[in-house]
């Protein structure tokens, strides 16, 4: 149910959805995921870190939610490159031939590190 009003942009119904679903198992990392990219949806991107944050520490690292973790670690004030970093390594060492992730990192280093 989260994820077809997720689909439909439906981001209220879809946190309350979350919650409710992380009230019986609050390990749920589909509904901890989801919660995550609706907050940063929303652009409450400090609750989206911390949403994620803590799935990914309970239930170890996922490529979607590594993904998302680094964006919204890079767009938080003040930025929490180390955070984002660590994520992408888990992306690049999770598979070394996609080209995307691959493309991501370089991005991040050339706007966060070099233009420091």
């Amino acid at each position: 149910m989260t994820k077809v009003l997720y689909a439909m942009k439906e981001v209220a119904a879809c946190v309350a959805q979350c919650r409710v679903v992380m009230r019986i198992d609050s390990e749920n990392a589909d509904a901890q995921y989801i919660l995550g990219s609706c907050f940063a949806l929303q652009g409450q991107l400090d609750d989206a870190y911390e949403v994620l944050k803590t799935m990914i520490n309970l239930t170890g690292p996922r490529q979607d939610a590594c993904k998302l973790n680094a964006y919204v670690c890079m767009k938080l004030v003040p930025p929490k490159y180390d955070a984002a970093r660590l994520n992408m390594d888990f992306l690049v060492d999770e598979d070394p031939a996609d080209m995307n992730v691959l493309l991501q990192v370089l991005i991040y280093v050339h706007t966060y590190i070099c233009d420091e």
